[in-house]
């Protein structure tokens, strides 16, 4: 059976709003779940609520595609109540500003709606020639309304997609709250200076703007995130059964349901970490119907053990990262998961040692690592050098990897300089790496130097014990 037969079935979806629409669920991967949706206006992946079946979700958030608008309808809403017209030069210039920078920043059409309310609408007048001044003059010379109420009309009012709302009111003007679905409804709102506090509240709740005649910027910032977009939403779905599921997206819900046939894996963690050559215990879910079900390590086959709906297994870790696969198989399908299994070794990945009984000699060891040398003046890297002896007997010791954190992989260069002493000096390397050794060796150095001492340096004082690579 092909992946887009057991793909999702989309049954429902309902655009509650025009600017948000759910367009494809698919549940092939369940129980992972990507759905595309699509908004029109000003939109940004913190604007999304989410929930399945009630329980809201955090989604992954991935903007795939964006596109100007190519209509912008730009909505005017007038208080034209006596208590304006002591403003309403200071107003009639301000939106006159507003409208031109519109026009002159937008890339389409813009579309203009004036709408003059006391508790309901008085009159809407819609233009697209761009004469806002004289529309303001009409509808400002209208009789005085009383009693207007902006929440009780902007609950009411259908915004066509790609829209902004413009406020022009004072502080009468409310008496109904704006309902939530006008706080998500990815209109942005635009308050002027001069207006009430709600106003200007509900512009910052939406995202908007406070205009004040001279922030252009401001207001061309805001008009270029009104676009068409679509969006895909990632996540997991909390209830992982076979059955009727109901996603919610900012009002708008759907349905979906994915096919019974697919087995499910859900391991406990996808990557582990453990102490290589210990036994680990590792444990997850399986869903649907499962006729096999098997784990491979290496190559090597697991034994599995499966209670309802659990399974359980050991197995005993590898130094460095390795899969562990798990393959399912129903009458129809098998599906495989595989897991990270990464063994730490508890011995150091490299241990040098240099010992010597010359009471009178300083020597030093010196570990070339791919990013930085220890030594005595510098014992600071990714490994540590345990202290320096400047005199025999003496025993100086190089670790990386204590813990069992996975070195820097490069060439390590391990080397020895003589630094003060006035006789020839036998000493001993040892070179051990996660316990496997390496070289238990003696050596000589028949002269010193304290002057040629840098980690690059070369001469008759100075021995190269053995390069190893990671």
């Amino acid at each position: 059976m092909s992946k887009y037969l057991l793909a999702v079935i989309l049954l429902l979806s309902v655009a509650c709003l025009g600017t948000v629409s759910i367009d494809r669920i698919d549940a092939s991967e369940f129980p992972l779940v990507c759905f595309q949706v699509t908004t029109t206006g000003h939109y940004s992946a913190a604007s999304f609520n989410f929930s399945e079946d009630g329980v809201t979700i955090a989604p992954s958030i991935q903007l795939v595609q964006k596109e100007p608008l190519k209509t912008i309808k730009v909505y005017y809403f007038l208080d034209i109540s006596g208590s304006m017209n002591s403003r309403l030069t200071e107003i009639i210039g301000k939106l006159a500003i507003l409208s031109r920078a519109i026009r002159e920043i937008s890339e389409g059409e813009v579309k203009e709606h004036f709408i003059a309310i006391s508790d309901k609408i008085v009159r809407e007048i819609e233009s697209t020639n761009g004469n806002t001044q004289d529309v303001l003059m009409q509808l400002y010379s209208l009789p005085i309304a009383v009693d207007e109420d902006f929440g009780k009309v902007l609950n009411s009012y259908d915004f066509d997609e790609g829209s902004i709302a413009v406020i022009v009111d004072d502080r009468g003007s409310w008496k109904e709250k704006p309902t939530s679905t006008i706080m998500k409804s990815g209109v942005p709102f635009i308050a002027l200076d001069t207006g009430s506090e709600y106003a200007k509240e509900l512009a910052k709740t939406t995202a908007g703007l406070i205009f004040d005649g001279e922030n252009l910027a401001e207001l061309e910032t805001l008009l270029s995130s009104l676009s068409r977009s679509i969006w895909e939403l990632k996540y997991n779905s909390p209830f992982p059964d076979f059955t009727l599921h109901t996603i919610e997206l900012n009002g708008i819900t759907a349905n979906y349901v994915n096919s019974m046939k697919e087995p499910v894996i859900i391991p406990k963690a996808e990557t582990v970490e453990a102490t290589a050559g210990e036994r680990l215990e590792l444990e997850g879910k399986i869903k649907g119907k499962v006729k096999r079900f098997k784990a491979y390590y290496q190559d090597t086959s697991l034994e599995i053990k499966v209670l309802g709906q659990e399974y359980y297994l050991e197995v005993i870790p590898q130094p460095g990262i390795k899969k562990l696969v798990l393959k399912a198989c129903s009458s129809w399908k098998c599906v495989e998961k595989e897991v990270n299994i990464i063994g730490l070794e508890t011995r150091p990945a490299l241990e040098v040692k240099i010992d010597w009984n010359e009471p009178n000699a300083d020597l030093d060891l010196y570990v070339n690592e791919p990013t930085n040398t220890v030594y005595f003046l510098n014992d600071k890297a990714n490994g540590f050098l345990s202290n320096d002896c400047v005199k025999g007997p003496g025993r100086e010791t190089y670790i990386i990897n204590p813990k069992g954190n996975f070195l820097p992989h490069g060439k390590y260069r391990i080397r020895v300089h003589y630094y003060r002493g006035r006789v020839p000096v036998e000493f001993r390397v040892t070179i051990y790496s996660y316990g496997r050794l390496l070289l238990d060796e003696e050596f000589k150095l028949e002269i010193s130097d304290s002057r040629n001492c840098i980690p690059d340096a070369e001469g008759p004082d100075w021995l190269d014990v053995m390069n190893i690579d990671f």
